[in-house]
């Protein structure tokens, strides 16, 4: 956690002037936690780490406490469909964004409009992946040979 959330959460955080604690990191209540038998930390009955979820279950909805675990991801997607959709297909649809890289505008613009008619298809990462490099190769002064 050290090297990206913490930074990450601290570097956002402040970006906009909050101040954001993460008392569960501390070092003395870690150790405390570790030093507990670990069957009172196994979670039972639908409800993982039942320690917490008991210091927690008065603020907190039954339900969201027994919830299964969720990832999280950024939005790209919705923020490529929406937000970011211009500054992109600037790039992704003129031969001028990709003439700066050594890919096939052709094959690139086709890529970004089948994204934008079906994005579940196509995965986000793939035209952002494009934009990156051509950006990239824009920013660095990069020209193909």
């Amino acid at each position: 956690m050290t090297n990206t959330l913490l930074r990450d959460t601290d570097a956002m955080s402040m970006a906009h002037s909050l101040e954001v604690r993460v008392p569960l990191v501390d070092v003395e209540v870690v150790e405390f936690a570790l030093s507990l038998p670990g069957t009172w930390k196994l979670g039972t009955n639908g409800v993982a780490k039942p320690m917490l979820a008991d210091a927690v279950a008065d603020l907190l909805p039954r339900e969201l406490l027994a919830r299964p675990k969720m990832g999280f991801t950024l939005p790209f997607e919705k923020w490529m469909q929406g937000r970011l959709r211009n500054e992109i297909g600037s790039v992704l649809e003129h031969d001028a964004g990709i003439s700066k890289t050594v890919l096939a505008s052709k094959e690139v613009r086709n890529l970004w409009r089948k994204f934008l008619q079906k994005a579940r298809a196509i995965g986000w990462s793939r035209p952002w992946s494009l934009y990156v490099l051509a950006r990239w190769c824009e920013i660095n002064e990069v020209m193909p040979q």
